[in-house]
């Protein structure tokens, strides 16, 4: 990708992980086929394309990208790896978990927030597959890509559900 940034081959060379690597590199792609540029980095040190605010996120195989005239966060994560949600979200949460899926349901709410800054924001959640995603801040009309293989457009619902 002749396109990158200076500021993205830094950060592209201090990445260990090979997949690592490919996540990045397949979101900043993801990027350029949603809008034809690269992304910059704002004051607060999150990607911005032509004024509208980028969120990335990765689990696996799986890049998404959210796009909104407001702050935005996305999370995703394969919600059947198997992890000791007891433990881990008791000592993360202050509180256990009663399933993998609630332990998984409260970790990309706490993500996509943790993105946003702001932890009182309300949450939309989709799932796709074994693959749980979560959206924080932004607005009611959010452009989403995802990447598995094909880079797919989608367009999530206004009606989905909501918590705080």
């Amino acid at each position: 990708m002749e396109n990158i940034s200076d500021t993205d081959r830094l950060r592209l060379a201090h990445f260990n992980a090979p997949r690592r690597r490919i996540q990045f590199l397949v979101g900043r792609a993801v990027l350029w086929n949603m809008t034809g540029q690269m992304p910059v980095v704002d004051e607060n040190g999150r990607p911005c394309v032509s004024g509208a605010h980028v969120s990335v996120a990765h689990s696996e195989n799986w890049v998404i990208v959210a796009m909104a005239s407001k702050n935005v966060g996305v999370d995703i994560e394969n919600c059947r790896k198997n992890r000791d949600f007891i433990t881990i979200s008791a000592d993360f949460f202050g509180e256990e978990s009663n399933s993998l899926f609630d332990f998984y349901k409260k970790f990309v709410a706490y993500e996509s927030r943790f993105k946003v800054n702001d932890f009182n924001a309300d949450v939309r959640y989709f799932q796709m597959g074994d693959y749980l995603m979560s959206v924080a801040g932004g607005d009611e009309d959010i452009e989403w890509c995802g990447y598995d293989g094909e880079i797919v457009p989608l367009i999530m619902p206004v009606s989905a559900k909501q918590e705080k």
